[in-house]
């Protein structure tokens, strides 16, 4: 007699990007986890149409999903009505972890306020000794969803600077510009590839290497 193996579908987790406001349908979210420029995410196998339950903390309900597809974009993201974003006390352009549970169809969201990437410093006497120049692309891709003329702080060792973020407006552009002066201020060296943390609730950038 044959014996039926059980198949076991795995638990995935990939980050998300939560925007609001981009559909009136109070419980769909429109879902895309194939964008080009983004860190693999394995939430692509949540079908479209699929009906599951989206989950933060305590809170939770049944939404449909609506699979978009992959274009040119550098995150992955997940758009929601403002109904929905207020039931789960969303804040817009907010980076989470999802993880999906094929068996119970459940997606539970933890905010994630770090995240690590590398950076390329580059020197440009252009920048202003009072700011920080970084490409679309690469602040996307860190979590910063900030539109320019903020205050970011600079951490390497125990060197903290303030600098004024200047957007550079490129989707794919992954530049991260400094003057030669604060490059020696914060011990780094100009074309070296390090590693940073991004913090989006402190806007922090910390050199971690």
């Amino acid at each position: 007699m044959a014996t039926k193996i059980k198949q076991v579908q795995k638990t995935v987790s990939g980050e998300i990007d939560v925007f609001v406001g981009a559909t009136d349908f109070k419980s769909q979210v429109l879902l895309d986890t194939e964008c080009g420029g983004a860190i693999e995410n394995n939430l692509s196998i949540i079908p479209d149409g699929a009906v599951i339950t989206l989950r933060r903390g305590t809170i939770a309900r049944k939404v449909t999903v609506k699979q978009e597809g992959s274009g040119e974009c550098v995150a992955n993201f997940m758009f929601v009505s403002k109904v929905l974003a207020e039931t789960f006390q969303f804040k817009p352009n907010t980076r989470f972890v999802g993880t999906y549970n094929p068996a119970n169809k459940t997606l539970t969201l933890r905010r994630k306020r770090v995240t690590v990437r590398n950076v390329v410093v580059t020197s440009s006497s252009k920048v202003r000794i009072e700011s920080v120049a970084i490409g679309d692309g690469l602040a996307i891709s860190m979590g910063n969803y900030l539109i320019g003329g903020e205050l970011l702080t600079l951490k390497h060792s125990t060197t903290r600077l303030r600098l004024r973020y200047v957007r550079i407006g490129d989707l794919f552009n992954n530049d991260f510009r400094l003057n030669p002066l604060n490059i020696r201020r914060l011990g780094l060296n100009a074309g070296k590839t390090y590693k940073v943390a991004y913090n989006q609730c402190t806007r922090e950038i910390t050199f971690l290497t």
